[in-house]
């Protein structure tokens, strides 16, 4: 069991690295387009929960994996038009997501992140 929490905390910590890159990248090109400033802002805390979620997750796994996840579903619907909808980059990140809930997580966890997705992509 140990092996497979090792394996999970690996995956997150690159998903965590990969996330953080996406979203500087995707702040840029928010601004770059002149999104409007609530779309800004949700980047920038955003970013702010990335800096509290990097050093958390190493003691306290199953916060950082809550807080990691649904933020990425909270800020994919608020950012759903600007984004592009069905056409944009949204529908790609939830569908990594679940890829990453599936890969990083185990038990009741899994079922209830896997499942806000689920109700979310319908």
């Amino acid at each position: 069991m140990e092996t497979i929490q090792s394996f999970e905390r690996r995956v997150f910590h690159y998903g965590l690295i990969v996330a953080i890159v996406f979203r500087l990248i995707r702040s840029v090109h928010e601004f770059m387009i002149d999104s409007p400033m609530p779309v800004l802002l949700l980047g920038s805390f955003n970013l702010l929960l990335f800096a509290v979620i990097f050093p958390l997750y190493r003691k306290h796994f199953s916060i950082a994996f809550v807080i990691f996840f649904f933020q990425i579903l909270l800020t994919s619907i608020l950012t759903w038009n600007n984004a592009g909808g069905w056409n944009g980059s949204v529908p790609y990140v939830l569908l990594v997501a679940m890829v990453g809930i599936a890969i990083t997580s185990h038990g009741v966890l899994q079922f209830i992140a896997l499942f806000a997705y689920g109700i979310t992509i319908l």
